[in-house]
């Protein structure tokens, strides 16, 4: 690895976290130089939700957790933190996703994207990571001893292979409907059939019983078994339940003996803009091998009821999305042969967008990388950082 030195700015700029009071000039600088219609440009209560200062362990944050650096009374440059707990097969760590780091491109010459990371290092925090990394932070964070999955793997299953064809000839314009429509057969899901799976388990929503439960299953058997974001039951509660704007399905596969939890499944439903077609999400599937059945059952029980053409999960285990995968669910192929499965849909999109991830483990785990991977303990999911957001 690269060492970089410490950056340097003319004294009269400084960097600091967001005031409540600055919170306006915030969202005033990402409309006007990361996107004139960004969503953290217009929805305060989005972007307050995302940096919640409590969220960000062993600090006194004064607003939103965005690191700022500031020139003359304006803001040049911006690093988004979003606090988290870092599990590591039960043990935890003060962490943070990282997101939205713009500088201004007429100050660059003074250092002022790197002075912003400095300023998140000067946390302290044990684990850092970011989900859809551009080409230069990418290159940026490994110097800095970031480990690089180039891709987060996306597992594609098509229910509805009319709608899923349209979708695939909108996103390749010279592809013809014939040959979408026989890829989207490859991908196919069948419907739920037959008596439901049980093993003494059901599905079960969100509710305060089950948030217990959830927290038993979660700190005694599964969080000793991944690596990634702590999620327990204020995490879930938290990042689905309490979300501004998205509406989540949460479903647990509960005992029906005793009530206890053995996983969960987390989804929600996207209308594709200007069009009725309808997309299922996949963001969380975690469970012992008794409920994962019973978990990919409520899955396709929500595409049927939806009417979504197509479903996708894009989690960093392989492990994770095995009951997926013996539903129909298929791992796409990175890069693409060719042949692009839309993933962006409001708009709907047409490249391809590799959902480059970069995770600086705590200490002990660090250069553990690739093993985690392989064995399929590495857990990280879109949702983690800001990946699935409101366009």
């Amino acid at each position: 690895m690269t060492a970089l030195s410490q950056p340097v700015l003319d004294a009269a700029t400084r960097v600091e976290l967001c005031r409540d009071a600055d919170v306006p000039a915030l969202m005033q600088f990402i409309g006007s130089q990361w996107h004139p219609d960004h969503v953290l440009s217009r929805d305060e209560a989005l972007l307050r939700w995302q940096f919640a200062p409590e969220r960000l362990q062993g600090q006194r944050a004064p607003g939103p957790t965005v690191m700022l650096a500031w020139l003359e009374g304006e803001i040049i440059g911006m690093l988004g933190l979003t606090g988290f707990e870092f599990n590591a097969l039960g043990e935890r760590y003060p962490a943070m996703w990282l997101s939205q780091w713009l500088a201004v491109p007429a100050h660059r010459r003074h250092n002022v994207a790197l002075r912003l990371m400095w300023a998140a290092r000067d946390l302290r925090l044990d684990a850092v990571a970011t989900l859809g990394a551009h080409t230069f932070s990418a290159q940026l964070l490994a110097r800095l001893g970031f480990e690089l999955i180039p891709s987060l793997p996306r597992w594609v299953g098509v229910f509805d292979v009319a709608a899923a064809a349209e979708l695939v000839c909108w996103a390749n314009p010279t592809l013809g409907q014939p040959t979408a429509a026989a890829l989207c057969r490859a991908y196919i899901v069948q419907p739920p059939t037959g008596a439901k799976p049980t093993d003494g388990l059901r599905a079960q929503g969100w509710s305060a019983a089950t948030a217990a439960a959830w927290d038993r299953c979660w700190n005694g058997v599964l969080a000793r078994r991944v690596v990634g974001a702590c999620r327990d039951a204020a995490y879930l509660t938290w990042r689905y339940v309490s979300h501004p704007r998205f509406e989540y399905r949460l479903r647990c596969a509960q005992r029906a003996s005793d009530g206890e939890v053995e996983g969960i499944v987390v989804w929600r439903v996207e209308r594709v803009r200007d069009r009725a077609t309808r997309v299922l999400r996949i963001v969380e599937f975690l469970g012992s091998p008794a409920a994962e059945a019973v978990l990919a059952r409520s899955v396709l029980e929500g595409a049927r009821d939806s009417g979504a053409a197509m479903g996708d999960f894009y989690c960093a285990s392989a492990r994770a999305a095995e009951a997926l995968a013996r539903a129909g669910f298929q791992r796409v192929p990175e890069p693409p042969a060719g042949i692009v499965f839309p993933s962006r849909f409001q708009p709907l999109e047409s490249q391809h967008f590799p959902m480059t991830t970069l995770v600086r483990l705590p200490g002990a785990w660090r250069s553990r990388m690739r093993e985690l991977l392989d064995d399929g303990r590495l857990y990280i999911t879109k949702s983690d950082g800001d990946q699935d957001r409101p366009a």
